[in-house]
């Protein structure tokens, strides 16, 4: 017979990548008691290296925010780190948004930074694992989940039982957790996929992410990393992506100049280009009895607006905040705090995906009173400072 382990826990945390660390992290600051779960056999780690990561992140002041109060923007490399003092947005005819610092309705020098994946997953393990309020159990997978009176039951793989008040899945877009539980999604399968690659330019960028939505209905961004490195995250249709991560450097820069003109300087590609899949993904409900979403596993948005971790970051944010602001010692499982959760997440989240999702189908009408509109109203929003204003308020809190 089958010997089962038993082991308690405050939260239970499905998945190692940046939300997930970032949620057992606050959590446990908290003072619970914190067990991080992730099928892979080695720590969440990722090699250092001189060279720019092709994964890269542009983070709001709420995201930034987070960080400093869970103490992991310190251990930041600010060498490697990127402010973005401006962006522009360019229509497929003449249209154009400019937004800069100064026109946020807030004090701060830029509106966001730009930063490598690996470095956020490296300072993340290095404070989980040093935490003493935190248990890494790797190598394991969910095989099940049920509630019984006021905790949550979690079986994984290798005959392992954890009880917990609260378990939180921040496994991916594909959260085997979310189907365990019986949540569904809708995907929307965009007929894109993303090239993303990064190349040196002999040109300063002084810190200017740029946007080019296309005729042919391709958005392709240029993302400033500190030593004149831009960030290229172009998306395309299937056949186009295969075609520009095939050919060699020089076709493929020569590619990126005839869609964007040549005020970028010379470029030198220093990593290769990689492409992924890009999907809308809506999940309803995000919580039920002791359990919640967070991250990729509670929401899929195109990344044109560079939001993804953001909201996945503001996800961690809003539960914090609502476990601080009770004035007694609570239950973190507690179905009001749960539902209060949701209910603040949905929000922000819907208005997001509604958002981009407008902007890529809009953007794919190639009619010319329809090209007409989208351009005319940029440059009536581009003069508009209050208007501006309120967008990138948005943005910081996503």
């Amino acid at each position: 017979m089958k010997t089962v382990q038993t082991h308690q826990f405050d939260s239970v945390v499905i998945g190692a990548g940046i939300t997930g660390l970032a949620m057992a992290l606050s959590l446990a600051e908290c003072g619970n008691k914190v067990a991080i779960v992730d099928q892979r056999l080695t720590p969440p780690t990722v090699d250092e290296s001189e060279e720019y990561d092709t994964r890269i992140y542009a983070l709001n002041e709420n995201s930034v925010a987070l960080l400093k109060k869970l103490d992991v923007w310190k251990y930041c490399d600010q060498q490697r780190i990127q402010p973005i003092t401006a962006m522009k947005v360019f229509g497929d005819k003449t249209g154009q948004l400019d937004f800069n610092a100064k026109d946020k309705s807030i004090e701060n020098d830029s509106l966001g930074v730009i930063i490598e994946s690996r470095q956020l997953i490296n300072i993340l393990y290095k404070k989980t694992s040093h935490h003493p309020n935190i248990k890494y159990l790797l190598g394991l997978s969910i095989e099940g989940t049920d509630v019984i009176e006021r905790l949550r039951v979690v079986s994984l793989s290798g005959g392992l039982q954890l009880y917990c008040r609260l378990l939180v899945a921040s496994d991916g877009l594909f959260s085997p957790t979310r189907s365990i539980v019986g949540i569904k999604e809708t995907i929307t399968e965009y007929d894109h996929f993303a090239v993303v690659a990064n190349y040196q330019s002999d040109q300063d960028h002084y810190g200017v992410a740029k946007q080019w939505f296309l005729s042919n209905g391709d958005i392709l961004a240029l993302l400033p990393l500190p030593d004149n490195i831009v960030s290229l995250v172009w998306s395309t249709q299937k056949d186009n992506a295969s075609y520009l991560s095939g050919i060699n450097e020089d076709k493929r820069i020569k590619e990126i100049l005839s869609k964007v003109g040549y005020g970028i300087g010379r470029l030198k590609e220093v990593t290769r280009p990689h492409v992924f899949p890009l999907r809308l993904i809506r999940v309803n409900p995000i919580f039920l009895n002791r359990f919640i979403l967070c991250g990729d596993a509670a929401h899929g948005v195109h990344p044109m607006a560079g939001q993804g971790l953001n909201l996945g970051l503001a996800d961690v944010s809003t539960f914090m905040e609502l476990i601080t602001n009770k004035q007694t010692t609570i239950d973190i499982g507690e179905y009001s705090l749960l539902s209060s959760y949701s209910r603040r997440r949905v929000e922000s989240v819907t208005l997001m995906q509604a958002l981009t999702h407008s902007l890529y189908v809009g953007f794919h009408v190639n009619t010319p009173w329809i090209s007409w509109v989208r351009n005319t109203g940029m440059n009536i929003i581009n003069g508009l400072p209050g208007l501006k204003k309120l967008l990138l308020k948005q943005a910081g809190h996503a």
